[in-house]
């Protein structure tokens, strides 16, 4: 499920480092894979 969701918010090649709430928002902190980190954005 979680997968799912990843995939859908178009997070999948990334680490989530938290959410929070803020007001009608839900604000996800994210950072790229260690291996991702490196690669060209247009690839």
């Amino acid at each position: 499920m979680k997968s799912l969701l990843l995939l859908a918010l178009g997070l999948a090649r990334t680490v989530v480092l938290g959410a929070r709430i803020e007001a009608e928002r839900i604000v996800v902190s994210v950072r790229p894979y260690k291996r991702e980190q490196r690669r060209c954005p247009v690839c």
